[in-house]
């Protein structure tokens, strides 16, 4: 009996110690700020395949140009929010002095951006059931180290993205940018540049 009243005790002390909510310091979900990223689901089994002449993505932080490239869109609710692509392919992170060359490359970002970074010359919607097939094969893999839920997507806040690169000098890295900060990853060194 004097265990079940020292809980009892323990209860009502613990019930006590929180500080009700005054109703201005409510979270208004509704209208939370930008920094809420949304999660969308994916038509996997349906991504359309592209092939484009020339395919740019160019900010001060990163810059990629691949000629006669294929690619698939990763399309959401909002628009396309990110891109696989193969061929051959430069790049260059400026301000970490890297360049070279790529022959895989996944860019994930704001669906409202694409016409800031991006540049795609003369794409075709094409039907290659064996490219879409590799595609989905390397984006299981890689789509889970950004902007995810799951198999869903998260759409980044405007003017943040995340490219994974599939280096000749390097191997597999991941640069991402957010907040105005940008980080380099070496995936297969498993190690911070």
């Amino acid at each position: 009996m004097k265990n079940i009243f020292s809980l009892f005790i323990l209860i009502l002390a613990f019930n006590n110690s929180f500080a009700p909510v005054v109703e201005s310091e409510k979270i208004d979900w509704e209208n939370l700020p930008s920094l809420v990223v949304e999660s969308e689901k994916i038509e996997w089994e349906n991504l359309p395949s592209f092939s484009a002449d020339t395919f740019i993505f160019k900010s001060e932080q990163f810059n990629y140009s691949c000629t006669d490239c294929r690619y698939v869109e990763i399309k959401t609710l909002s628009g396309v929010s990110g891109y696989f692509l193969l061929g051959p392919s430069d790049y260059s992170i400026p301000k970490k002095k890297m360049n070279g060359r790529s022959t895989a490359f996944m860019i994930r970002m704001n669906p409202k951006d694409s016409t800031k970074f991006l540049q795609i010359k003369n794409p075709l919607a094409m039907n290659d059931d064996g490219f879409v097939a590799v595609s989905l094969l390397v984006l299981n893999d890689i789509f889970k180290r950004c902007y995810h839920s799951g198999q869903d997507a998260l759409i980044p806040l405007r003017g943040d993205y995340t490219l994974d690169i599939f280096s000749d000098k390097e191997g597999d890295m991941l640069f991402a940018y957010s907040d105005g900060k940008a980080d380099v990853i070496n995936v297969t060194k498993r190690k911070k540049r």
